[in-house]
């Protein structure tokens, strides 16, 4: 079975790196390793792949699953949390992008498994939402973003080896932040909400809890030596996908050639400079299994078009998953999802680091 990718959403996608088993009882105090991946083919979804059909690696080796959860559109049993996070320094929020009767009739509508929370960032990091789906706490949440409201105020500090000085925009540090707060409690490193059966019953699956991240920033990191390996580091271990929402990156384009064209030296030294962090900003994609937008112009037309591509991506996502074993020195592990017939398609995700 094939589910066509909307063509309007793949035009603003940026190059990027490409980057049966019994179900057993899961009780409260078990964690459990999700990864989330597509397959596409010419274009269009792959949403027939049965377990045989993939690999599951940790550290290079063939490991055992115990969760797979295919990408058909029906019958999806995981919770998915979207996570926005908003730069607030920029123009962004005067853009008119918030209108949250777009988010419900995109997502929230047509996925019942979607939830939405919704994050600012300069120095610090808002929390304007938790991850909900109540339509009033979302309009709520949006009004003060467009404010620049102190919402629920997440002081953020420098990364270990990194620098920063305020005021400034931090960007790799609010995504680290507002991954680690999105994520259930209280064990970090578990993507996942347990639930035991009931008395009697077969054995049951825990609900399955996944999170993407959407990020709207002009990529530009003011006020902090922070790089996006620093994010994806974290964002890997955590499972969550980020989608990097490139913001006036045509308008600096514009302006590097008119710089060439005048011979501004300093000025286009300067440009460049910044196109060359922006396009670090665009590899939090690719390094966390996600993709970068460029956004060729600021508009609900275009958020509608992102909206339609996520919406693609979460509908039509794989997830496998096992219990990790315990160990007494716990150690970085990295897991990968292969294809065992590569004709099959081209895998989208299908990475990411845990700690057990």
């Amino acid at each position: 079975m094939l589910g066509r990718i909307p063509k309007q959403s793949l035009l603003l996608l940026l190059a990027s790196l490409p980057l049966p088993a019994q179900q057993p009882v899961f009780h409260s105090e078990t964690s459990l390793a999700l990864v989330r991946f597509q397959v596409v083919h010419d274009n269009t979804y792959v949403l027939n792949l049965k377990p045989e059909d993939i690999q599951l690696l940790e550290d290079g080796k063939p490991r055992k699953f115990t969760v797979f959860e295919n990408g058909r559109a029906s019958g999806r049993t995981n919770t998915a949390d979207l996570v926005l996070l908003f730069d607030i320094s920029g123009s962004v929020l005067n853009a008119g992008l918030l209108n949250p009767l777009v988010f419900k009739s995109t997502l929230l509508d047509g996925l019942p498994n979607v939830r939405l929370a919704i994050y600012g960032f300069s120095d610090d990091l808002r929390r304007y939402s938790p991850p909900t789906r109540d339509l009033a706490v979302i309009e709520a949440a949006f009004h003060s973003l467009g404010e620049r409201a102190p919402g629920e105020t997440i002081i953020l500090g420098p990364l270990p080896k990194r620098s920063v000085k305020k005021p400034g925009t931090w960007i790799y540090e609010a995504v680290i932040a507002a991954a680690r707060d999105v994520t259930p409690k209280p064990d970090v490193h578990s993507t996942i909400d347990f639930s035991d059966p009931a008395p009697g019953s077969e054995a049951a699956l825990p609900s399955l809890s996944t999170a993407m991240m959407l990020v709207f920033s002009d990529g530009l990191a003011n006020g902090s030596s922070a790089i996006p390996e620093d994010a994806s580091a974290v964002a890997q271990e955590l499972g969550i996908a980020v989608y990097p929402a490139v913001l006036g990156y045509k308008n600096m384009v514009d302006q590097i050639n008119q710089a060439k064209m005048s011979k501004a030296d300093t000025r286009l030294m300067n440009l460049q400079s910044q196109q060359h962090e922006v396009q670090l900003f665009t590899r939090l994609g690719p390094l966390t299994g996600g993709r970068a937008f460029d956004l060729p112009q600021i508009s609900l037309a275009v958020m509608q078009q992102i909206l339609d591509f996520m919406v693609g991506q979460i509908r039509h996502q794989y997830l496998v998953g096992f219990v990790p074993e315990v160990s007494s020195t716990p150690r970085s592990h990295k897991l990968e999802v292969r294809l065992v017939d590569k004709t099959q398609g081209t895998l989208m995700g299908g990475t990411r680091t845990l700690v057990h």
